[in-house]
């Protein structure tokens, strides 16, 4: 017996001619036998037995939902057949339909009906299944039931599982909001396999490309625990459900398979801070692992036998790791973490299709470094400055020099890289992907005086300098301060302070207020304070201030006149109001004032000061505490 599943219905409507002649005058028309339908849950299909006559030449059937047109589908021949048809909607009668032909005419059409109802179904929404699970790779099989509508899908640690928070990203993945489509899981209305490629998503609605969810062995904190979440919406009505499978992800042992990879690296695809490959794995390959590590951190990695080799790649999991599906040879790319002249290593893991993993291979690279093959010079610098937001300066170039390249940081900013040689040419070659701003002028911009923003005024400054020539070849950064003086040593250059502004605030009341501190818990470097303030003759109210934590003894009145410039309508600072409404005496606790270093000039320390107001409203520095230095 034959078997027939329908197909997509999309064929233009048959069209039958009818023919009434009766029975007799020596023709034979042909008949049909149809049993009743049955129906499996398991495969969501519509069963029925069909036995034409012997004298069929042709036989036509269809199944579609009762009331509508539907297409014939034509069968040739008089063999008894079985029709598999897909039921795709619960709870609505279906019709199957089916009559025989032959030279003479046809036969009567039989017809057949069932309704699916969702109440008699017994199954869940979906089954899931994790398969084919690697250290670093899995395969999640959802079987849709009938029951189900469409359902979203993801993988997560199990520690950061809340079902709430699930739903409502499950939500937004079949709504994206218009404004921001993002979505972070897949969905799918069909049965499907996901891998750890789609598992996750977390792209905009429109962006065919998944992000994934990257697998750890590692058993710290249980990240290896993780669990499939599934969110299932009914066909009809009733309430969507939540399913989930856990599964824990193995060690990477198991890598005796025979699948071999190869890797090339081509010179150009080297760069100072990327590298791609092409990845090129044998027959059986399913998936490849790639990962990046630093080579010096398991050198001498050469020395150990292949098998150790294997099993060291496989314990590291590097970061910028990724597994992809492998159908042919394809490139890969790597541009995070990596600076010039830097060694890595590459590897790349195949896994067949059952989980196996194959050979472990591996290729060392290391990233271009820069090259200074400019021709252009600058033979004299002058820096001056007549404002001190910017540095004046005027520059002496070849002819060949188009560009000019300048690194202007302050002291501060800039020690790190300016004493790291490899890292200041790194700077002033790779203006693209280093992660530090340079200024960057043409030459006919340069022909007279340049004005160079000055972020710190009274700071010392960096000042270097590289030239750009036609070819785009980069010359070897000159320190400008250095030439400006004629080779001196001095490296930076002392910008001009900002012109400040006198602050009219005086000390000079009449109010009278003491302070006095018990230091409750002290270490190393902070105190905790318990304080009383006691109001004195002349004084209406007071202030008791927090000076920052770098605060000098000599200085304080200076900064109390920066805390106080716009007083009354506002106090800068940290600091309190003492209005003494219940008495003479007001306290507090204080807690971490960092300790007054008097043996260090540079360091300083907290200060807590009194400021009291008079009855003419004149402030006075009535007293102050030094953290740290003993109760008083």
């Amino acid at each position: 017996m034959k078997k027939i599943f329908i197909p997509m219905l999309s064929l233009a409507l048959l069209s039958m001619a009818c023919n009434d002649e009766d029975e007799g005058g020596g023709k034979s028309f042909p008949s049909i036998e149809v049993s009743e339908i049955a129906f499996s849950e398991e495969t969501a299909t519509a069963t029925a037995e069909v036995k034409p006559s012997e004298n069929t030449e042709t036989w036509y059937w269809k199944f579609c939902q009762s009331g509508e047109e539907g297409i014939y589908q034509s069968v040739e021949g008089n063999d008894a057949h079985t029709l598999e048809m897909p039921v795709e909607t619960l709870d609505v009668p279906y019709t199957l339909s089916v009559y025989a032909e032959n030279a003479d005419g046809k036969s009567k059409v039989i017809t057949k009906n069932i309704t699916v109802s969702s109440a008699d179904l017994k199954g869940d929404l979906v089954e899931l299944t994790v398969k084919n699970l690697t250290a670093f790779s899995v395969d999640v099989d959802v079987k849709k039931s009938i029951k189900c509508s469409k359902y979203v899908i993801t993988a997560m640690p199990k520690s950061s599982y809340n079902e709430e928070y699930f739903i409502q990203s499950a939500e937004t993945s079949l709504n994206p909001n218009p404004d921001y489509p993002m979505q972070p899981f897949n969905w799918s209305d069909k049965s499907a396999t996901f891998t750890e490629h789609t598992l996750v998503k977390n792209r905009m609605a429109d962006d065919p490309e998944s992000e994934g969810v990257k697998l750890s062995s590692d058993a710290t904190d249980d990240m290896n625990k993780m669990v499939v979440c599934v969110y299932a919406l009914p066909a009809g009505d009733g309430q969507a459900e939540v399913f989930t499978q856990d599964f824990t992800v193995p060690e990477p042992s198991d890598y005796d398979g025979s699948i071999e990879v190869q890797i090339d690296i081509a010179d150009e695809d080297i760069t100072l801070t990327s590298v791609a490959a092409t990845i090129t794995a044998g027959a059986g390959c399913k998936k490849i692992f790639t990962s990046l590590i630093g080579a010096s951190v398991y050198d001498p990695f050469d020395k150990i036998t292949d098998e150790a080799k294997q099993k060291e790649l496989l314990t590291v999991l590097g970061n910028n790791r990724q597994v992809l599906p492998y159908t042919e040879p394809y490139k890969v790319d790597f541009t995070q973490n990596m600076g010039p002249n830097e060694t890595w290593r590459l590897y790349a893991v195949p896994i067949a299709e059952d989980g196996t993993i194959g050979k472990v291979t591996y290729k060392d690279f290391t990233t271009k470094k820069p090259v200074f093959e400019g021709t252009g010079k600058i033979t004299s610098a002058i820096l001056s400055q007549s404002k001190p937001e910017t540095v004046e300066m005027i520059l002496d170039l070849s002819d060949d020099v188009e560009e000019v390249r300048f690194f202007c940081w302050s002291l501060s900013e800039g020690y790190a890289i300016v004493n790291n040689p490899a890292e200041l040419e790194w700077v002033m070659y790779d203006n693209v992907s280093n992660k530090h701003w340079l200024n960057e002028y043409k030459k006919d911009e340069l022909s007279g005086t340049l004005s160079l923003h000055i972020a710190h005024p009274g700071d010392e400054y960096y000042f270097y300098a590289a030239t750009v020539d036609a070819k785009g070849n980069v010359s070897y950064p000159v320190n400008l301060v250095q030439l400006a003086n004629g080779g001196a040593e001095d490296a930076t250059f002392a910008t001009m302070p900002e012109k400040q502004e006198e602050i009219d605030v005086t000390f000079d009341g009449t109010g009278e207020a003491t302070l006095k501190v018990t230091e409750t818990e002290k270490d190393e470097y902070s105190t905790n304070i318990d304080y009383t303030v006691t109001k004195g003759a002349n004084t209406v109210k007071a202030y008791r201030i927090r000076t920052a934590d770098t605060a000098h003894e000599e200085t304080l009145e200076e900064d109390l006149k920066t805390i106080f410039a716009d007083y009354p309508s506002s106090i800068s600072g940290s600091y309190k109001e003492l209005t003494f409404a219940d008495g003479d005496t007001e306290s507090e606790t204080l807690e971490y004032l960092v300790n007054y270093d008097t043996s260090d000039s540079d360091y300083g320390g907290n200060i807590v000061a009194i400021v009291t107001v008079d009855k003419d409203g004149k402030l006075k520095i009535a007293d102050y505490y030094l953290a740290g230095t003993g109760d008083m």
